[in-house]
């Protein structure tokens, strides 16, 4: 009875101080914009326009999500060039390191990562590419992946996703760029939850009168004021 208590107090405790930071990653901490307007392009050997067709054409018919993978099978190489390039996309990845990470995105992370915080990077997509962004992208001779205690792939709602729900009850804060979802997942957490709505091409895809935050750092001081 008394060690129930014990268990039942220490729970309790860590409950409380335990939080939940739920980070998206494209257009979030990584300029997705920018690399596909210059490193994807670059990488293929097209202009940006040519590249945009591809793209364009690939989220028409894949619920509006890209993968690299199914570009190399439509462009118009021999099978042994498109090999030649799967073989390289690793080492093309790492070589972008942290050049593509927005600024600021360290420093939100570590400062995240002090307190008594779980890192949780949350992204949607075709989960094969969202792998290899995230698994291949370097800081040094660090992992990205290494910040995040979890990370979770989704090609459903991520409102949806069993891994997100699991958190709800929980002391959660999500930073994100997608004012749809930040809506979706507020009303899925409910009380107890912070949304931060970073700018970009997404965040007014929606109506509301969220707080657009103009930048990474502007974050890491309010959370650090709190």
């Amino acid at each position: 009875m008394i060690r129930q208590s014990w268990l039942t107090l220490l729970k309790g405790f860590y409950e409380k101080k335990y939080m939940i930071s739920i980070i998206d990653f494209d257009y979030t901490l990584f300029d997705t914009l920018r690399f596909r307007q210059v490193a994807l392009p670059k990488f293929f050997g097209l202009t940006t326009s040519e590249f945009n067709e591809y793209y364009q054409e690939i989220r028409l018919h894949d619920r509006g999500f890209y993968s690299v993978m199914t570009q190399i099978a439509e462009m118009p190489f021999e099978t042994e060039k498109k090999i030649e390039i799967i073989k390289s996309l690793p080492k093309f990845l790492q070589d972008c390191k942290v050049d593509y990470l927005f600024p600021g995105a360290i420093d939100l992370l570590e400062q995240l990562k002090s307190g008594d915080n779980k890192l949780v990077l949350l992204t949607r997509g075709n989960t094969e590419w969202q792998k290899m962004k995230v698994n291949n992208l370097l800081l040094g001779d660090q992992k990205f992946v290494d910040f995040f205690a979890e990370v979770i792939y989704t090609e459903v709602l991520k409102c949806e996703h069993e891994d997100v729900v699991k958190y709800v009850g929980q002391k959660v804060v999500i930073i994100n760029d997608n004012a749809r979802e930040n809506r979706d997942l507020l009303a899925l957490f409910g009380d107890g939850v912070t949304a931060y709505l970073v700018q970009s091409e997404h965040s007014d895809n929606i109506k509301h009168q969220y707080k657009i935050w103009p930048d990474l750092e502007s974050i890491r001081q309010d959370i650090i004021k709190k």
